[in-house]
C-alpha cells in the first residue's frame, strides 16, 4: 500500500506543480500553460489512495460505488454527446450555439471527473477478487 512518506512527497510535488501552473497562467497570459494542471492532478492521486487493503465485508459497498459512478459517468458523457449534437444541429444563432456547446463541455468535464473514482473503486474490488496473494 501507499505509505505516508510517498503521500507527503506526492502532495508537495502536486502543490508545487499547481503553483507553477497558476503562476504561468496568470503572468504569461497564455492559456496553454493550463496544461500543467494535469501533472499536478496526477501527482495528487496517491493522496486519495487507501492505506489498507479492502475487507471482504466491503464487497457490496465497492460494487455499489462502481455501479453508481459508472452510471453517472455514462449519463454525463451521453448528455455531452447530446449537447454537441444539438449545438451542431441548430447552427442558427451564435449565442445559442455557444451556450449549448458550453453546457455540453460542462457535462463532459463532470463525466471525465467521475472516471478516476470509478477506477479507484473498481481497483479496490479487483483486490478482493485477486486471491493470488493468499496462496
Amino acid at each position: 500500500m501507499i505509505n505516508s512518506r510517498l503521500r507527503v512527497a506526492a502532495g508537495v510535488a502536486a502543490a508545487a506543480a499547481f503553483g507553477i501552473a497558476c503562476y504561468l497562467v496568470v503572468h504569461t497570459g497564455r492559456p496553454i500553460a493550463a496544461a500543467l494542471f494535469a501533472p499536478a492532478a496526477l501527482l495528487s492521486v496517491p493522496l486519495f489512495a487507501s492505506g489498507r487493503p479492502p475487507r471482504a465485508e466491503e464487497w457490496r459497498a465497492l460494487t455499489d460505488n462502481v455501479t453508481r459512478f459508472r452510471t453517472a459517468g455514462l449519463i454525463c458523457f451521453t448528455m455531452a454527446v447530446v449537447m454537441h449534437t444539438v449545438a451542431v444541429a441548430i447552427r442558427m444563432d451564435t449565442a445559442t450555439t455557444s451556450g449549448v456547446a458550453s453546457l455540453g463541455v460542462a457535462w463532459w468535464v463532470v463525466g471525465f471527473t467521475l472516471v478516476p473514482f470509478t477506477l479507484y473503486y473498481a481497483s479496490r474490488r479487483a483486490m478482493l477478487e485477486d486471491d493470488s496473494i493468499d496462496n
